[in-house]
Order: structure tokens, then sequence, then C-alpha cells
């Protein structure tokens, strides 16, 4: 492939996807670049090495998601704000089973326990009477 001069817009729409999390070889091939010259040109242009520089924007972009997402939280969106309180600060939403009304089972079991300790204990009051 013939050597392609990328000029300063290009470099800031190449920025932009880099942030974007785009993937490198593509956007390489959208400026008809081979991937190995697009990754020298890339060294030479920050002075940095190819992967520094690619994870330096994509943590840019991830920043800027975040902040977006925040921001459309404290104004008002609901939605945004239950997620982010579920993913930032471990909130979740009550266990369904737990607000259930126990079953007929376990509410007649507990009131034959009561009934049962009511027995003991009016016998064991009896048993007083009578000493």
């Amino acid at each position: 492939m013939e050597k392609v001069e990328l000029l300063p817009k290009d470099w800031e729409k190449i920025e932009l996807y880099m942030r974007a999390g785009s993937n490198t070889k593509r956007i390489a091939k959208s400026y008809g670049i081979d991937l190995e010259e697009f990754r020298l040109q890339i060294k030479q242009r920050y002075g940095q090495e190819y992967q520094i520089i690619v994870e330096k924007f994509r943590s840019q972009g991830e920043l800027m998601v975040e902040l977006a997402q925040f921001q459309r939280a404290v104004s008002g969106n609901i939605p945004m704000l239950f997620w982010l309180g579920k993913i930032r600060l471990g909130q979740k939403e009550n266990d369904q089973s737990s607000s259930m009304p126990a079953s007929q089972d376990n509410i007649e079991k507990d009131h034959l326990i009561m009934q049962l300790q009511h027995q003991l204990q009016s016998i064991n009051g009896n048993q007083s009477k009578t000493e």
C-alpha cells in the first residue's frame, strides 16, 4: 500500500474512534492504511507505543460514557439513577420471596405451636396452684 498522509482533521476523527473503542484494524482500513503502517504513524505522532495510546483514548472514552450516565441520572432520568445505584452502590431490589405472605401450611403450623405453648403454660400454671 502507498503511504497515506493523515491530516489533522483525520487525527481528530481517529482519536474519537479510539475513544469509542473502535477496532484499530477497521480504523486503519477506513483510511486505506496498512495496520502496521497505522501503528507506526500513531507512535510517531504521539511519541509512545501504539498500545499505550490506544488504551489512553479508550479509557478517556469510558470516562466520557460514565460522565454522561451520571449526568443523565442526576438530571432526573430515574431508570438511569436506579441502574447506577445497582452498579456503583450495589443496591438491589427487595427479594420477592421475602415479601410474599407465608404459605397456609406454615400459618397452620405456627398456630398449632402457639396453641400447644398456651396449653403447656396452662398445665404448668395449674400444677403451681396445686402444690
